[in-house]
C-alpha cells in the first residue's frame, strides 16, 4: 500500500544512509506515522523491516552488494545498454559519479559593475569561495549550500551554468550585433550566455513549448538586466515563419539524462 511504502523507504533511507539520526529515532518516527493513517494495521510490519535494516550485518549486505542494480541504483537495462556503448568500467565509473553532488559551477555577469569581487566579498563572509577552472570566463563555487539567497544573485551579478553548457555556447561564437535562436532554451542558461557574449547587442529569440518554462527565461533575463532575450512561446518541431532569419541557431533538444 502506498504509505506504508512511502514510510518503509523513508525509514530504511534514514537507517542505512543518515548519519544525525539514531537507529531507534527512525525506526519510532516511522511506525508512529503509520498509526496515523488509514494503513495503520501494517505498524507491526514497518517495525518489524526497519528494525531488520538496523542490524549491521543487513547494511554491510546491502552497501557490499554487487548487483548493479542495487549497487548503482540503476535499471539494470540502463546498466546493460551503458556496458555495451562504453565498457563495464567506464559505464561504472559514470554511475558511481552519477551519485555524487555535482559541483556548482557559474559564470560572471560582466556587464554589472565590479561583480566579481562584489561576489567572492559575499561568498567570503559566509566561508564559501570563489575558485578559477580550465574554462576562462567559469568559475567554481566551494562551500555554497544555496545560491538564490544571496544577494549577488538577487543583484544579477552572477548566474550557474555548468562548464559542458558553457562550452557549447562557446562554439556557437556569437557576436554584437546578431540575430540567434536558441531553440530549447529554458530555463535560459545558454541564452544568458550568449547575451553576455553578444555584450547585450542583438537579439536572441529563446524559445519553449511551455508558458511556465518561458516565464523561467524572463525573470532570469530580468535579474541580469539583459534585454536583447526575447523568450516566445514556440514548438522547436514547426516551422514559424514569422520568426523571420538568423546568424546562428543554438537547439539544446530535452534528453533522457544518460547521454542519448
Amino acid at each position: 500500500p502506498p504509505i506504508t511504502s512511502a514510510v518503509l523507504r523513508s525509514g530504511a533511507y534514514q537507517i542505512l544512509f543518515m548519519d544525525k539520526v539514531p537507529n531507534s529515532a527512525a525506526v519510532n518516527e516511522a511506525v508512529k506515522i503509520i498509526k496515523k493513517s488509514k494503513e495503520k494495521g501494517n505498524a507491526p510490519l514497518v517495525n518489524a523491516v526497519l528494525r531488520k535494516l538496523c542490524d549491521e550485518t543487513v547494511k554491510s549486505q546491502i552497501s557490499n552488494n554487487e548487483n548493479p542494480s542495487v549497487k548503482f541504483s540503476v535499471k539494470e537495462w540502463i546498466y546493460n545498454c551503458l556496458c555495451c556503448d562504453y565498457s563495464k568500467e567506464k559505464a561504472e565509473q559514470f554511475l558511481e559519479n552519477s551519485l555524487s553532488s555535482p559541483p556548482v559551477y557559474i559564470r560572471i555577469n560582466h556587464l554589472k559593475e565590479n561583480a566579481k569581487d562584489t561576489f567572492a566579498l559575499e561568498l567570503s563572509n559566509i566561508g564559501a569561495k570563489l575558485c578559477s577552472t580550465e574554462c576562462e570566463d567559469v568559475c567554481l563555487v566551494s562551500g555554497l549550500k544555496g545560491a538564490e539567497g544571496l544577494k549577488s544573485y538577487q543583484d544579477g551579478l552572477f548566474y550557474v551554468q555548468d562548464i559542458s553548457s558553457r562550452l557549447a555556447v562557446k562554439a556557437l561564437n556569437a557576436k554584437s550585433g546578431e540575430r540567434v535562436l536558441d531553440c530549447c532554451a529554458a530555463p535560459g542558461g545558454k541564452s544568458f550566455s550568449i547575451a553576455l557574449d553578444m555584450q547585450n547587442k542583438g537579439e536572441i529569440v529563446s524559445c519553449d513549448i511551455h508558458s511556465h518554462r518561458v516565464s523561467l527565461i524572463e525573470k532570469g533575463a530580468k535579474r541580469l538586466g539583459l534585454d536583447i532575450i526575447k523568450p516566445t512561446v514556440c514548438d522547436g518541431l514547426k516551422f514559424n515563419e514569422d520568426l523571420g532569419l538568423f546568424d546562428k541557431v543554438i537547439c539544446d533538444a530535452p534528453c533522457s539524462g544518460i547521454g542519448v
